[in-house]
């Protein structure tokens, strides 16, 4: 660890203010939680007085349900707002006892512009790695997706990757709150089952087949809302949203960022300052991020242990090839519309066909079909028969801007 970047990290302005708006968050919501209950007594203190003698008041029990579910779900934004804060402090100081390229980098990243623009880039890969994990069911409630759940060691749920015997206890404030929270808003159903009560016995047919509709639908409702703010509360301990999670996303970020920053020094230099290409670039990094989102600390290796994209000044593309039964790893330069030259290939005769797995800035996952020309020191000179991309098909007009000769 170097003492200099140490004492850097913990002098920051950025992490100071991150800190500070992290308590800051967290004190709004306890503010947040105690007004509503004082709001909600002084309107069930008004219901229980005036429903005896017009029981229509017992509907203000709405407004008291909605407030707290409402200050419930604010609440989960909040912690997930602190918790994303202190996830980014662990990285940094995680980075610091690593070998990691990214730790020469921590100078920049403790600056608050640097911050903008990684919190541009969460916003982009945490979403997309959300997405790959968990899909909506039938209720619109987010659940982890099938191919997850069996899965022994899960890196966003801290008691999977726990030891047998050992055991983890999140913090039980929110927990603690949230239970206060919903035991009021249960609590504010009874005067609607009471006025319920009063229409039955005032034998109105109609007022009561609505009433009983409309008490029916609240409850639906207001039942399918505190799901998901348990759901989401949970993250927030030992979930998605938990502080060691957010770290390791952040690791993944901020890989995603440099790896999008020089893919663009390699595209077209005038174009560094293009927003929307630095956004468009990097959700193809998400994209294929997403890939690996049951497994985001492989992703990370992987792209870390390529020092290419932090030391380099010249990025060469890799790719897979294939041809029958042979497979390996090759290096792809002075890629052309014409042709392309292959390193780290085995010999193949003039004719033989391969087919590339790759991935390009701007195009993605491609696939290259090509036919060996002929072979020679340099590697294998190959003519380029077919291209394929998702996002643009038979298109190969720029790819040369994306390697040096």
């Amino acid at each position: 660890m170097n003492p200099n970047h140490n004492s850097s990290l913990n002098n920051s302005g950025l992490l100071q203010l991150l800190r500070s708006d992290a308590r800051d968050v967290k004190e709004c919501f306890t503010r947040f939680s105690f007004q509503a209950l004082m709001f909600s007594a002084v309107l069930i203190g008004i219901i229980v007085k005036f429903q005896k003698d017009d029981p229509r008041v017992a509907w203000v029990s709405v407004i008291v349900i909605t407030v707290l579910l409402s200050v419930s779900r604010i609440g989960n934004y909040k912690y997930t707002t602190a918790n994303r804060h202190y996830g980014y402090e662990i990285f940094l100081n995680n980075l610091l006892r690593s070998s990691s390229p990214l730790a020469n980098r921590v100078k920049e990243l403790v600056s608050i512009a640097q911050w903008e623009e990684l919190m541009h880039a969460w916003r982009v890969i945490q979403p997309t790695i959300y997405k790959a994990l968990y899909k909506k069911n039938s209720f619109k409630i987010d659940r982890l997706r099938r191919e997850y759940r069996n899965n022994a060691r899960k890196w966003f749920d801290h008691k999977s990757i726990l030891v047998s015997g050992a055991n983890y206890v999140a913090g039980t404030y929110v927990k603690s709150m949230h239970q206060i929270l919903l035991y009021v808003s249960v609590a504010a159903f009874l005067p609607l089952i009471i006025f319920v009560n009063q229409v039955y016995s005032k034998s109105e047919p109609g007022l009561l087949a609505a009433s009983v509709l409309a008490l029916t639908i609240i409850m639906l409702l207001a039942w399918r809302q505190i799901i998901k703010i348990r759901l989401v509360r949970k993250q927030l301990e030992k979930g998605i949203h938990s502080i060691l999670s957010c770290a390791v996303i952040w690791h993944a970020v901020a890989i995603a960022h440099y790896r999008t920053i020089r893919y663009i020094e390699m595209y077209e230099n005038k174009k560094i300052g293009d927003l929307t290409l630095y956004t468009r670039l990097l959700s193809q990094e998400a994209f294929a991020m997403s890939k690996y989102a049951g497994n985001l600390p492989v992703w990370i290796s992987m792209k870390e242990d390529d020092k290419r994209f932090f030391n380099r000044k010249n990025i060469d593309i890799e790719g897979d090839y294939v041809s029958g039964n042979i497979k390996g790893t090759a290096r792809l330069k002075n890629i052309s519309p014409a042709g392309v030259c292959l390193e780290y290939v085995k010999d193949f005769s003039s004719g033989a066909e391969l087919e590339l797995s790759a991935f390009l800035p701007q195009y993605g996952d491609v696939k290259i079909k090509v036919e060996v020309m002929k072979s020679d020191p340099d590697g294998l000179h190959c003519k380029i028969v077919g291209l394929f991309s998702e996002q643009y098909s038979n298109d190969i007009g720029k790819i040369e801007n994306y390697c040096h000769a």
